[in-house]
């Protein structure tokens, strides 16, 4: 999500080791972030899926997906979709495994299914780390809502996120058994936001880039077009190129850039022309002048949005090289 760098594939920037060796006091730190989009992983189901269908005393009986909220260790969700013959009305701890994807856990409690699907993953070298802990579920009243906290010494951020659980519904030896898998997100802009306080700069200017927002129609993505542009603003973003996503808001784009002519996100495209947007700037950082290039990749003509699909992409190489020749007197 967050990187150190000195030059980019779709977005370049030059510091001469002269003017560095010389100006050896001026420390800059240039950052590029992505994943604006929160992520997970179904990876990890994997085990359960097999434990299910290899064993001749288990049947699946229904697959539910609910929507989850969860901060830190703590997750709340709806407890509709649970059979209601699986829960303890006192509930209390309960077995479970933990992995980077999220938590696993059955109602009413199976140790002996999960010791078994703890085995299972000690022979896939492909699958991440499980391991065993507990949750203490809480059931809400008339089952509305469910609390969950994972007793791990895992301390996440305790910021408030959207993600979802998937519930299998079971007969384990012909009793209901509801197996809750909760997942974990990752990425976001509320952890880019966490990840560029953490790291906070070593008596040096700081230049943050990105190389644009990927494709903005996932469900997953809260912001979009001039939103995400502001929120990024914010967070003290300053040049950045095109990519999908952006060109899907392009005129969400073009409103902001014309509100803030002076001020906030640069957006850089050399080879996209017909856009009407600058190739490249210049950005002075402890008294020296950095040039930064944008261009925008080639298959992300398939992508630019209705009414605009026949700008045309000028050779990459030839629009990079252009832009350097213009920036190379300008900057230090």
């Amino acid at each position: 999500m967050i990187r150190t760098l000195v030059s980019a594939i779709a977005l370049s920037c030059w510091i001469p080791s002269s003017v560095a060796a010389a100006n050896s006091d001026a420390h800059i730190e240039i950052l590029t972030v992505g994943g604006f989009s929160p992520t997970f992983s179904l990876r990890t189901l994997e085990p359960l899926e097999n434990a299910i269908f290899k064993s001749p005393n288990i049947e699946l009986k229904g697959i539910d997906t609910i929507p989850v909220t969860y901060s830190g260790n703590f997750y709340r969700y709806s407890g509709k979709n649970h059979n209601p013959q699986t829960i303890d009305p006192q509930a209390g701890n309960i077995d479970a495994l933990d992995t980077p994807n999220g938590t696993m856990f059955l109602t009413p409690s199976q140790p002996t299914l999960l010791n078994t699907i703890l085995e299972d993953v000690k022979n896939d070298a492909m699958l991440p780390w499980f391991e065993s802990t507990e949750i203490l579920l809480t059931p809400g009243t008339k089952g509305e809502e469910f609390t969950a906290n994972v007793m791990t010494s895992r301390k996440p951020a305790m910021q408030n996120r959207s993600t979802m659980a998937m519930i299998y519904h079971l007969s384990i030896d012909g009793k209901p058994v509801d197996a809750v898998f909760l997942l974990r997100t990752r990425g976001g802009l509320g952890r880019l936001a966490s990840a560029l306080n953490q790291k906070q700069p070593r008596d040096s200017h700081r230049i943050l880039i990105s190389l644009g927002a990927p494709d903005s129609r996932s469900g997953r993505f809260s912001l979009h077009g001039k939103e995400l542009i502001e929120t990024l603003d914010r967070l003290g973003l300053q040049v950045s190129t095109l990519d999908r996503g952006d060109l899907r808001f392009l005129n969400d784009l073009k409103d902001y850039r014309q509100e803030n002519r002076n001020r906030g996100v640069q957006f850089l495209s050399a080879n996209l022309p017909s856009l009407e947007l600058p190739g490249t700037t210049i950005i002075e950082a402890g008294g020296i002048k950095v040039g930064f290039i944008g261009l925008t990749h080639t298959d992300a003509a398939a992508h630019l949005v209705k009414g605009i699909t026949e700008v045309p992409l000028t050779q990459t190489l030839a629009s990079a090289r252009d832009a350097v020749l213009a920036l190379k007197q300008q900057v230090d």
